[in-house]
């Protein structure tokens, strides 16, 4: 039961990394944002960082901001 959720939780880790990757995001970002969101840590590394939170869902949001 243990390993069949670590086993999703991984997965589901690395295909939301590969996604923001493939829209362009840096892996350090890509990374620690799948990371701070699916763990609820609060802010990620690099652009999703405190200071740049705003920028990095404006830049991927549908409107452009």
């Amino acid at each position: 039961m243990i390993a069949s959720f670590f086993v999703l939780y991984i997965t589901t880790f690395a295909a939301s990394a590969l996604v923001l990757v493939t829209l362009g995001v840096d892996i350090v970002s890509a990374m620690s944002g799948v990371a701070a969101c699916m763990g609820g840590v609060g802010p990620g590394l690099n652009t999703v960082g405190p200071r740049w939170q705003i920028i990095f869902t404006c830049r991927y949001s549908a409107n452009g901001c």
